[in-house]
């Protein structure tokens, strides 16, 4: 080790001929994933961690399933706590937050449609729409859901098939088909069945004075 009488900098020649292939004196070029034997010219520093008995070499680059854990730096993430969460603006990156009670901060990145978080309870809000037919006619032009349809009298009944289709007109796939004779209390049957193209309701020629309330969306 020398010192520059010009500068006054110290200068270091390093000239290992024990370790690695090339001459003395000769330094080889620098590089990721050295084998140990191939420092040749260079200055190796040693990152440690003190495992609480003994200090291991940190490591880095694992990529692949390992069961030696010596060396890993598994030090415990740490979360801030702010009242207000800092904003973030793009590409920024910043500490982890957490509430008072060191839970970090997560958000939900879509929004929950079933969900109450007040109550914590799992909501379903089912609107539906009631329609009230007496006879043939559309109920939906589109696909929809029928919950239940409900039968009751207008005066004296004459029994008929009720036909329901996933239509828009009196024709193709039938939901449900029935004969209907309504005495003096309304009768409700609970479908809970999806339609693809729409709603339609079919009244035999028979039938007469049969009012149906149709619970759908």
């Amino acid at each position: 080790m020398n010192r520059n009488p010009t500068t006054n900098n110290l200068i270091v020649e390093i000239s290992d001929g024990t370790v690695g292939s090339a001459a003395p004196g000769v330094s080889t070029s620098g590089s990721d994933a050295e084998s140990n034997t191939s420092n040749r010219g260079k200055v190796v520093s040693w990152l440690m961690g003190f495992n609480g008995t003994t200090w291991d070499r940190i490591k880095a680059g694992i990529v692949t399933v390992t069961a030696t854990l010596t060396g890993f730096l598994n030090t415990l993430p740490w979360a801030i706590y702010h009242t207000t969460a800092a904003t973030r603006t793009n590409n920024q990156g910043g500490p982890l937050e957490a509430d008072n009670l060191g839970s970090l901060k997560i958000v939900e990145q879509s929004a929950p449609v079933y969900e109450n978080n007040t109550t914590g309870k799992a909501v379903v809000e089912e609107n539906y729409t009631n329609a009230t037919v007496t006879a043939d006619g559309q109920v939906k032009a589109s696909g929809g859901f029928i919950r239940s349809i409900t039968f009751s009298a207008t005066a004296a009944v004459t029994a008929g098939l009720i036909t329901i289709y996933d239509n828009t007109a009196e024709s193709g796939t039938v939901i449900w088909s029935g004969i209907v004779q309504v005495a003096a209390n309304p009768i409700t049957i609970f479908l809970n069945v999806p339609t693809a193209t729409g709603i339609y309701i079919g009244y035999d020629g028979t039938i007469a004075n049969v009012r149906t309330q149709m619970s759908y969306r």
